[in-house]
């Protein structure tokens, strides 16, 4: 039996099909790779705007938090209305573009609103002599809710990290 000349064609051509059928194949895997690392990677840059958005929205409300105490003990408590409705937008902004907080966290920052909110109501309804009575009551909570908020943008911070 001889092997004729398109015999040997025939051969060449099935090698180089298989091959670029291997070729193709490993072409796919790496855009499937690729096209992974992509979808990791915007995932990654999306969590990361995420949790900026929150820290910003935190490091608003320790800012609003220190005017408030500022206000307190200066007596002028025209502002704190104002001030009280900041808190509450930036601490409900951070809680609702950081969604993975601990429980914990989440009962902190709910317990805070809550406090605005009976606070300012409490100035709604008293004088101010009134109000300066429980000024201390009023800044050792407003103390606590600073380091609360710093502790959490901490643990955020840290989370960020690995």
């Amino acid at each position: 039996m001889t092997v004729s000349f398109s015999d040997v064609i025939g051969l060449v051509g099935l090698a180089v099909s298989v091959g670029g059928f291997w070729i193709a194949l490993a072409q796919i895997r790496k855009t499937t790779t690729a096209a992974e690392s992509a979808r990791d990677a915007a995932k990654l840059a999306k969590d990361g705007i995420g949790r900026l958005d929150s820290l910003i929205s935190f490091a608003s409300v320790a800012k609003t938090v220190d005017e408030i105490k500022d206000t307190f003990r200066s007596g002028s408590f025209d502002r704190l209305p104002n001030l009280f409705d900041q808190a509450r937008k930036s601490l409900i902004a951070a809680r609702e573009s950081h969604p993975n907080l601990e429980t914990s966290d989440q009962a902190k920052i709910q317990k805070t609103l809550t406090f605005f909110t009976e606070l300012e109501l409490d100035l709604a309804d008293s004088s101010n002599e009134v109000i300066v009575t429980k000024r201390s009551k009023y800044t050792k909570s407003l103390i606590q809710i600073s380091d609360d908020i710093v502790t959490i943008t901490s643990r955020m911070k840290v989370s960020g990290d690995r």
